[in-house]
């Protein structure tokens, strides 16, 4: 639930209605993007490895289930939002990796421009980044 408050205070605090979902389904966000409906799975991590990465392995169920753990269903949701919790910083992503790795020098541009992977992410499933609302604050490199 914290990595979804991370996701939730990016987006809201840039014009992007965004809503739980219900329990069950394999998203964990719905964003609407314009007139578009863009459900989020949300993964979570709190620290780096031992090389300094942070590192997430996407799977659905959990250990000792029926079902046990297991790679998401092809369409099971639109975008897939790494969140590192302690840096209050997400990746959004197209779905596809089954492992997402960053560096610690990524989540300081996550942090600084956060819209940033989301335009990559929608473009990422054939979606227009440009219906993404645009980062208001200023870019410090320019």
């Amino acid at each position: 639930m914290a990595g979804a408050a991370v996701v939730d205070s990016i987006l809201l605090a840039r014009g992007i209605s965004v809503m739980p979902a219900p329990d069950g389904l394999a998203w964990d966000r719905l964003a609407l993007i314009r007139d578009t409906a863009v459900t989020i799975q949300i993964k979570t991590t709190t620290r780096a490895n031992a090389q300094g990465l942070y590192v997430w392995n996407v799977s659905c169920g959990y250990r000792g289930s029926p079902k046990g753990r297991r790679r998401y269903g092809h369409a099971a949701f639109s975008i897939l939002a790494c969140v590192v919790l302690p840096e209050h910083a997400a990746l959004f992503r197209a779905p596809d990796p089954s492992r997402v790795v960053i560096r610690p020098s990524l989540v300081d541009e996550l942090r600084r421009r956060p819209l940033i992977s989301v335009g990559h992410a929608l473009s990422g499933i054939g979606l227009d980044p440009l219906h993404a609302p645009a980062d208001p604050r200023p870019d410090p490199d320019r």
